[in-house]
């Protein structure tokens, strides 16, 4: 057909123009730029562009939010959407971009019954439970009673903090530390604490009321 050159080769089902597209016949691997696939699908970049794109995807949706995305589904013999990565545009004509993660427990085959739970857009602005944050790191809960951030600290030690940290400049050459002060087996000694650049605790508010 055309240029296209089709063979059978040892080990491989065919090959397209000397291997650019292969199906491997004894591990079912589909090789795209590649002779050796060491996945159900590999895609290698031409030489040594390390910018080029290896996988496109589009489609013709010119309406603000409108996305194509890669899912998951839970067994071979139905498609029930579970989870998926969206690629969509902000704007009517997808003039800005916007990556989405949506997840879902659906008994359903309909795509886009999930619900997205992160966004990145154009700006590089990341919103948990919401799709338009305005800030670099926008967390929003819908539930009077969810917990928006939990930091903590895995260790079950004493004297152990969870600690945010606030810096103005490079590296948090300047900053401060607040967060909770896990104490001792007192529970007077545990509260929230704030701590200076150098690791001095300025201000301490113990269960205790102090």
């Amino acid at each position: 057909v055309g240029d296209i050159t089709m063979q059978i080769a040892s080990g491989y089902g065919f090959k397209v123009n000397g291997g650019q597209f292969n199906v491997n016949a004894s591990s079912g691997n589909v090789g795209i730029g590649t002779t050796t696939p060491n996945s159900r699908l590999t895609v290698q970049a031409a030489g040594n562009q390390t910018t080029q794109r290896g996988i496109t995807l589009f489609h013709n949706n010119t309406l603000a939010n409108g996305y194509i995305s890669v899912g998951a589904q839970y067994t071979a013999t139905n498609g029930y959407i579970d989870s998926e990565i969206r690629f969509g545009g902000e704007t009517l004509n997808g003039a800005c971009s916007f990556i989405s993660f949506a997840t879902g427990c659906n008994n359903t085959v309909t795509q886009g019954t999930n619900s997205e739970r992160m966004r990145i857009t154009s700006a590089g602005n990341v919103g948990i439970g919401t799709n338009s944050p305005g800030k670099k790191l926008d967390v929003v809960s819908t539930s009077g009673t969810s917990i928006v951030q939990s930091l903590r600290n895995p260790s079950t030690s004493w004297n152990q903090y969870a600690l945010t940290r606030y810096g103005t400049e490079a590296a948090d050459f300047r900053y401060m530390d607040f967060g909770y002060f896990r104490g001792n087996n007192n529970e007077a000694t545990r509260g929230l604490v704030v701590k200076s650049q150098a690791n001095a605790t300025l201000v301490t508010f113990l269960d205790a009321g102090n």
